[in-house]
């Protein structure tokens, strides 16, 4: 009974200890942060385009796309309810969202090159078996301490900014590099408004701007796309190249 307890009391208002910059219910007395919710909008809109786009690729490649378009939708939906209620379950289900896409998303577009078993298939195999498995103990973990998942999960970004930072300088298409720069110049503008809403609260209320975390959002989605396309691209290239893939991406460098 008392977990039970426990469990819907996840759900109430207010019962996360993460509350960002933005005044609460100023907007409306339904939303807490209304900013903070309604910039998820590219969340939504994005993989909606993105699994038509992506139809020839899931076809004649990998249909684990369609995997990653899940759990961006799923973190739209977790962050626009975390949010809209600063509920213990919205954040964990925001963070958890972030934690599985990241996972997935190295699990399908690591480099070969990468692969910390060896090169072949059977080692592509185990290595996602490998992720799977520390990506649902990382889930756990955080269920028991939910204050450092946001920590854990900006470490993420290292590794993967690293892998595409090392494929930019392979790449002698310019193409790929401009893909490139523009996803690791949004990962790094991203991270430092995190950082600034967090740290500097008191300076953005001060002059009356505290709406960081709104332009996190939408910095973060655009990257996320861009660090899709490029990891797509650069997978299919590795693995398919008598496939002659081609890269396509807006806005178009």
């Amino acid at each position: 009974m008392e977990q039970w307890d426990a469990i819907l009391d996840a759900f109430a208002p207010g019962s996360s200890d993460v509350d960002w910059c933005e005044p609460n219910y100023v907007i409306t007395e339904n939303i807490a942060e209304f900013f903070n919710t309604i910039s998820n909008i590219l969340f939504f809109v994005c993989p909606c385009i993105l699994i038509g786009l992506f139809q020839p690729y899931a076809r004649q490649i990998s249909w684990g796309c369609h995997v990653v378009w899940f759990f961006l939708l799923v973190i739209g939906a977790g962050s626009t309810y975390f949010h809209a209620s600063l509920s213990l379950a919205g954040q964990l289900l925001d963070e958890f969202g972030i934690l599985w896409i990241f996972n997935a998303a190295l699990a399908i577009w690591i480099p070969k090159a990468y692969l910390p078993l060896g090169r072949r298939e059977m080692n592509l195999v185990r290595y996602q078996v490998l992720v799977l498995i520390l990506t649902v103990v990382g889930t756990l973990l955080g269920c028991v301490y939910p204050l450092v998942n946001a920590l854990v999960l900006m470490t993420f970004g290292v590794p993967a900014a690293i892998i595409m930072w090392k494929e930019i300088k392979r790449s002698t298409e310019q193409r790929v590099k401009s893909l490139g720069f523009r996803t690791v110049g949004l990962w790094a503008a991203a991270v430092s408004i995190w950082i600034s809403d967090r740290i500097l609260c008191s300076l953005w209320i001060s002059i009356g701007f505290p709406y960081l975390h709104s332009i996190w959002h939408i910095l973060i989605s655009v990257m996320s796309y861009s660090a899709i396309v490029f990891f797509a691209y650069v997978d299919s290239k590795d693995r398919f190249s008598d496939m002659m893939p081609e890269l396509a991406y807006w806005p178009q460098s």
